[in-house]
């Protein structure tokens, strides 16, 4: 599903930097959540890091797409 929104928002560069937009707010949000997670010692220092890695991943490709 994702993989055929990506090719449909391609179509139109409006959509696509919506897309993207909208992706870069999660990633965000989801930031935000993990750090008060691991400051309430709900998650361990490591997790946090190989999460918020992955999420760093997930803004550069985002940000790399809004570009093109």
């Amino acid at each position: 599903m994702i993989t055929l929104e990506r090719e449909g928002a391609r179509e139109d560069p409006v959509r696509e930097a919506m897309a993207c937009t909208e992706k870069l707010a999660v990633v965000e949000s989801k930031r935000s959540r993990y750090r008060d997670m691991a400051a309430e010692g709900l998650i361990a220092f490591n997790e946090l890091r190989a999460k918020l890695a992955n999420l760093q991943k997930t803004r550069e490709t985002a940000e790399r797409e809004l570009e093109d």
